[in-house]
């Protein structure tokens, strides 16, 4: 996010009037949601992978886009599979991190804290059971199961890497939501489901 702000003399002309800057708005708008609706296009069916013990890897876009448009989706954001498949996570949003969280029956949500400071800004404590991978490789619908923070910042992997896997082994309907982008599996948001047969 980048902007410049140019002072002219006072009293000298604008190089724009009010309907120009207008229509020069309207133009970057379209062209971004353009933008942002070629990147669902693109991921907007799973991959699936056929392995050599019959069952399938199945992969999924955990957010997108390379331009200055982001998409802040799963895509698609419901798939069904069977047990015994694993899903695989992608994060081709390039400089945006995404978290792929599920939460078992019973957990609760894992949130970072604001730490209010004497002086100065207050301070986010980010959960390590958000930031770091939790859980394991297989989910039966118990427990935190999470990647962590995926993607790269400033050319730098984050601690969930580029992609996340998880084997699914228990038949059921399984939400899921990125902790940065969605206020839980069930709220608003960056939200998926995994229906396993």
């Amino acid at each position: 996010m980048k902007a410049t702000v140019v002072v002219q003399e006072a009293g000298s002309a604008l190089p724009e009037d009010q309907a120009a800057i207008d229509a020069r708005a309207e133009e970057e708008r379209a062209a971004l949601i353009e933008e942002g609706m070629a990147e669902i296009a693109e991921y907007a069916k799973a991959t699936a992978t056929a392995r050599d013990d019959g069952s399938t890897l199945w992969e999924i876009a955990a957010g997108a886009g390379e331009g200055q448009a982001r998409v802040l989706r799963f895509l698609p954001d419901t798939l069904e599979i069977k047990a015994g498949d694993t899903v695989r996570w992608v994060n081709h949003s390039k400089t945006e991190p995404h978290t792929v969280t599920f939460l078992g029956t019973g957990v609760e949500q894992p949130e970072d804290a604001i730490e209010p400071q004497p002086s100065g800004p207050p301070k986010i404590v980010l959960s390590p059971l958000l930031l770091f991978p939790q859980g394991g490789e297989v989910y039966s619908g118990e427990g935190l199961f999470n990647s962590g923070y995926t993607g790269e910042l400033s050319g730098e992997p984050l601690p969930g890497g580029p992609a996340y896997e998880l084997t699914f082994d228990t038949a059921g309907e399984f939400p899921y939501y990125c902790a940065l982008h969605g206020s839980g599996p069930e709220g608003p948001g960056m939200t998926g489901t995994i229906t396993v047969t």
